[in-house]
């Protein structure tokens, strides 16, 4: 099966939906929700989906930073999956913090690196050039 992860409209599908309204959804049957597409809501070309529980991943500024899709539990999804699906969201929504401030970190030395060797490279170039008044 060929994996599609393509950006979603907010507010449009299942996905879009959850990542406007910052809220769970909970479906027993796609078919039968008028918000389910299955063009833009199937990340998985050819998979028949039946239900589907979608949470949102935030940031610690409360924006939605990506979706959390689990479908096609042989049973109905109930609120224990949910209280499991938020946990794991919001560890998520921690990690990829931690990721993206470790790279802001990476960035921000490699910048001061930078700028330290250039620095360097400017007085060597101007060394005794200097007149002392």
């Amino acid at each position: 099966n060929e994996v599609d992860f393509g950006s979603v409209k907010l507010g449009s599908g299942i996905v879009g939906t959850v990542a406007k309204t910052k809220s769970e959804i909970i479906i027993e049957d796609v078919k039968a929700d008028d918000r389910f597409d299955s063009s833009r809501d199937v990340f998985i070309k050819g998979l028949i989906v039946r239900n589907l529980l979608c949470v949102p991943i935030m940031d610690h500024k409360a924006e939605v930073i990506a979706v959390l899709i689990t479908y096609n539990k042989p049973w109905s999804f109930t609120k224990l999956d949910l209280d499991h699906m938020m946990i794991v969201a919001q560890c998520a929504g921690i990690v990829l913090r931690k990721a993206q401030m470790f790279q802001e970190l990476k960035d921000s030395q490699r910048m001061e690196q930078a700028v330290a060797k250039l620095s360097k490279e400017i007085y060597k170039s101007i060394e005794g050039g200097l007149v002392n008044l």
